[in-house]
Parts: structure tokens; C-alpha cells; sequence
């Protein structure tokens, strides 16, 4: 739900003469193709980076389980309630609290999935990343939905989704805070093991100095981890080419199903389901396959270098 709701939006604009305010928000609300570039892209990226910083000092802290669940009900309520936006700025207001709500996720799975399955972790981060594709996928079928409910009916739609796959979240529980069953059971990791850095004192404004001193602690680090992750030779290619991939993947999202409407007015429902196929499957598998390469490799003692080349 976290990719769907992402990029639903990027599938409700239409720039092309046979528009309507019914199915096109841009035409609905009254924005043009430069202040969508902004409402896509940075008006997301911008809370988004800035929450990540907040949300790996929590996924240290508190319950990654919960952190997760309510973040989801916090970008699901942002998804639905764009349905009621009047505006430019209040549609803006929206999609960057979307971006701070998600900021959550990746700080507290790929933290639980490194506790959860420390010799698999590449094929388990693969299956995690399959939510990216299948994510996106889903979110090209609000094409199609938009073409019956309208803009907002869509919005409302997957918001509402987006809620109800979230409540799992609450029924599971976070390994890290919970004791092993027996001596003899593999031990995970607890809060004890994590020191200072994982207990909040107690009290909400001590709650929040304690965040806010990890917060700047997590700004004054990156220079000296942004320099020691790319080290290696091995880890500049790899951060170049995320770059690239992830550059060339947004501008697909943002611009392709726009230009598709313009140049294709009859077909939206179509490309909507194709795309939709094509983002689910080639894309899920070379996730999948990228992961389970760099597991093989690292059995076979390549390490983190095979799996980097991967």
C-alpha cells in the first residue's frame, strides 16, 4: 500500500484537450504540468528525506511493529482525504505528509528483516522490494479506476485499501522487544542490547528531546557514514547506479501516464492494465532474482562484493 499510494497519483492528471475536472485533478483543482512536476516529485521527496531522519531514530526506540502500522494509517488518512482538496496548496499540504508518513517504512522492515533472517537477507529484502513493483503495479490500475469513480472516488478508494492492510501491523509483535521463549531458543535481539539509544524516557516532552537529540546526532553522522558506506570502489558504482535507476524510475512514474492520456485519450484503460503486468511481473522478478543471486553468492563466499556486483 505504501508504493500504491505513492503513485496513484501520478495516474489522476490528464493534459490533453479532451480532459475532465471529473477525472483529472490537475484540470479539477487548476494546476499546470510545471506545478505537478513539484507536487510529484520534491513536494514528496523533500518531508520524505526530512522524516527519515526522525523515523531511524524511532525504528531504533520504540515498537517497529506499531511505528509501521501507524504510519500506514497516516499516509492511508493522506491518500483518502486528498479527495477533499480544493486547492493547490492543500493537495500539496497532503502529498508531503504522505512523504513524512512513509519515511517510517524502510528504517523499521529493513531493521526487522535484519534481525528476522540475518543469512537471507538479500532474497528476504528482495521480497520486501517486491512491494515497490507490485506497489506501483496497483497504483496503474487507478487509471482505469478513474476512469468510472472520478479523481476522488479513487483516492478515497485506495485509501481506504491502504487502511485495512495496515491493521495487521498491530497484531504482530516486534522481536526485539520480546523476550526468547527459552534458553535454548535462537536469542533476539532486545532492547537492552541496544543501550541508551533504545529506550525513551518517559513523558511525551521527554519523548520528544529524546528524538530531537537523536534527530541532530543523525544529522551531524551523515557526512562521516555517507563516507565510509561509499569506501569501497564497489559501493560508488552501486550508489551511482541506484541513482540512475532511481532517476530514471521516477521520471517514468511522473511523466509516462500523463503522456499516455495525451496520446492515447482511448486507451487508458488498456494501458493501465498492461503497464500494471508489466510492473508486477518484470519487475518482481528481477527483484527476486537480484536477491536470491546475491544469497548464492555470499554462500559461496563471495561476500558482500558478489552481491554488490549483482
Amino acid at each position: 500500500s505504501n508504493q500504491a499510494c505513492r503513485a496513484m497519483p501520478c495516474y489522476l492528471v490528464d493534459f490533453g484537450e479532451a480532459a475532465s475536472p471529473e477525472r483529472a485533478m490537475n484540470l479539477d483543482i487548476g494546476f499546470g504540468p510545471a506545478e505537478y512536476g513539484f507536487f510529484a516529485t520534491l513536494c514528496f521527496t523533500l518531508p520524505f528525506m526530512v522524516a527519515s531522519l526522525a523515523a531511524g531514530v524511532l525504528a531504533d526506540s520504540a515498537n517497529r511493529m506499531r511505528l509501521g502500522g501507524v504510519a500506514a494509517l497516516a499516509w492511508s488518512a493522506c491518500t483518502a482525504s486528498m479527495a477533499c482538496s480544493t486547492t493547490f496548496a492543500s493537495l500539496a499540504l497532503q502529498r508531503g505528509a504522505l512523504g513524512a508518513a512513509q519515511a517510517a517504512t524502510n528504517p523499521a522492515s529493513l531493521s526487522l528483516i535484519a534481525d528476522l533472517f540475518p543469512e537471507s537477507r538479500a532474497t528476504t529484502s528482495a521480497i520486501f522490494g517486491l512491494g515497490i513493483y507490485v506497489g506501483t503495479g496497483v497504483a496503474s490500475l487507478g487509471a482505469a479506476l478513474n476512469e468510472h469513480a472520478g479523481w476522488r472516488g479513487t483516492c478515497v478508494v485506495f485509501g481506504l485499501a491502504s487502511a485495512s492492510l495496515s491493521l495487521p501491523a498491530f497484531l504482530a509483535e516486534d522481536t526485539r522487544l520480546t523476550p526468547p521463549r527459552s534458553s535454548s531458543s535462537p536469542r533476539m535481539r532486545t532492547s537492552d542490547d541496544l543501550g541508551e539509544a533504545a529506550t525513551l524516557p518517559p513523558g511525551l516532552w521527554g519523548r520528544l528531546n529524546a528524538i530531537a537529540h537523536g534527530m541532530r546526532r543523525a544529522v551531524l553522522a551523515v557526512p562521516r557514514r555517507a563516507a565510509e558506506a561509499t569506501a569501497t570502489n564497489h559501493a560508488r558504482w552501486l550508489f551511482l547506479a541506484a541513482s540512475l535507476r532511481f532517476c530514471c524510475g521516477f521520471a517514468i512514474l511522473v511523466w509516462l501516464p500523463a503522456a499516455m492520456r495525451v496520446r492515447f485519450p482511448d486507451d487508458v484503460a488498456r494501458f493501465a492494465v498492461l503497464h500494471s503486468l508489466i510492473k508486477t511481473f518484470a519487475g518482481g522478478a528481477s527483484s527476486m532474482g537480484g536477491g536470491l543471486a546475491s544469497d548464492v553468492l555470499r554462500a559461496w563466499g563471495w561476500g558482500d562484493s558478489g552481491s554488490a556486483g549483482v
